[in-house]
């Protein structure tokens, strides 16, 4: 059973006005999976430094577009 379908049709029927642009369950995935394969794992694990850059760049994906500001 694909729960991620029934989790967005829930979702669209709450809030039709939504624009649903992936899951957060295998984003996460996808980035621990990267880390790995970019040998990181370790470093994550060990240093609290850079396992706050990893959660800021998690936490981007909640983030508007128009609310990020232009470096």
């Amino acid at each position: 059973m694909d729960f991620v379908k029934g989790m967005n049709k829930a979702f669209r029927n709450s809030f039709s006005d939504s624009l649903i642009r992936g899951c957060a369950f295998y984003g996460l995935q996808l980035l621990r999976r990267q880390m790995g394969e970019d040998g990181l794992l370790s470093l994550y694990n060990k240093d609290i430094h850079f396992q706050l850059v990893i959660h800021q760049i998690w936490a981007r994906m909640y983030v508007h577009p128009e609310d990020v500001s232009q470096a």
